[in-house]
């Protein structure tokens, strides 16, 4: 047994919270460099469509192609979870 690490999205909040999986990693540091040229690359977006609603809506990251930007943009996260083979 052993650990993989799982990269993880999020948008919006409370009742309207949306989750997704982006990749799986046997490395941490590859895990959370995914995350954080993801969370950058978000950032970007937010501010690039900062005055353009449906814009940033449909907007497309190069690091996450599953990403889905609200109003309140994108956090990135890492689990940790047990790999049973």
């Amino acid at each position: 047994m052993r650990d993989i690490f799982i990269v993880q999205g999020s948008t919006g909040e409370y009742s309207d919270l949306i989750e997704w999986l982006v990749a799986a990693f046997a490395s941490e540091e590859k895990a959370k460099e995914l995350a954080a040229n993801a969370k950058a690359e978000a950032d970007r977006l937010f501010e690039e469509t900062k005055d353009d609603n449906p814009k940033r809506y449909g907007a497309k990251n190069k690091f996450d192609d599953q990403m889905i930007m609200d109003w309140n943009n994108v956090i990135y996260g890492v689990i940790k979870i047990k790999l049973y083979e």
